[in-house]
């Protein structure tokens, strides 16, 4: 595809989502609902999983409500014990950074640049991400999925960091990671990086508006190599 051509001279604001792509976290995610899954005698594969990158709470619910034969009850419950296996891993600070975060992250400070992140997860589970890894003091206004009505892929929550800072569209840019968080931020109308953790798939743009997609890259150092050009 194209890269997108974007004047990073006229950008005051840089938003970032969290779980893969700035932590390393989907493999604990991804580690927790196999281990959980076979308590119930079933398995999850890794198409499912990848469904679930940047979704909803309540998208990756329905998903594993599908699952398990479409028992709501079950499925809060694995939710739980899925979220207790997370919760164990984080806290014992196991939580990499994805490379060349902390780089990346300096040099836009350096160069003056407002910094926020855009979440899926939910408040309590993302501030614990921030604080643990050591990422929380990077940013200026956080938002996470619990604090709008609509997530991604809708652009609701990017709109929302737009609102918060007072900036057009054209004045600030998106990382992101996921398909479902490059159609959130491509509807909110906003140039996007995107970092896939894994291969593009045939077909994966069909749905995203290509205008919005500043170019694909393997990894955050990249990114800085960009906007130090």
């Amino acid at each position: 595809m194209d890269a997108m051509k974007t004047d990073l001279k006229q950008i005051k604001l840089v938003i970032f989502d969290l779980d893969g792509t700035l932590v390393d976290t989907e493999k604990i995610y991804q580690a927790g609902w196999r281990t959980v899954l076979k308590d119930y005698n079933t398995s999850i594969s890794q198409d499912q999983l990848e469904k679930m990158r940047g979704g909803t709470r309540q998208h990756n619910n329905r998903l594993i409500q599908e699952i398990l034969g479409g028992d709501e009850t079950l499925a809060k419950e694995a939710r739980e014990k899925r979220n207790a296996y997370f919760q164990a891993v984080i806290k014992q600070g196991k939580i990499d950074l994805k490379a060349g975060a902390v780089d990346l992250l300096d040099h836009l400070k350096a160069a003056g640049l407002s910094l926020a992140v855009a979440t899926s997860s939910p408040l309590d589970r993302g501030k614990d991400i921030l604080e643990i890894s050591g990422l929380m003091p990077y940013f200026d206004f956080v938002i996470y999925g619990n604090q709008i009505e609509h997530g991604k892929p809708q652009p609701d929550i990017y709109l929302k960091v737009l609102e918060h800072f007072q900036v057009r569209s054209q004045e600030a840019v998106v990382i992101e990671d996921s398909l479902n968080g490059l159609l959130a931020s491509s509807r909110a109308k906003l140039a996007t990086f995107y970092v896939p953790e894994i291969p593009l798939r045939d077909g994966e743009f069909d749905q995203v508006d290509e205008q919005y997609v500043i170019g694909v890259y393997n990894s955050l150092i990249e990114i800085k190599d960009v906007f130090d050009k």
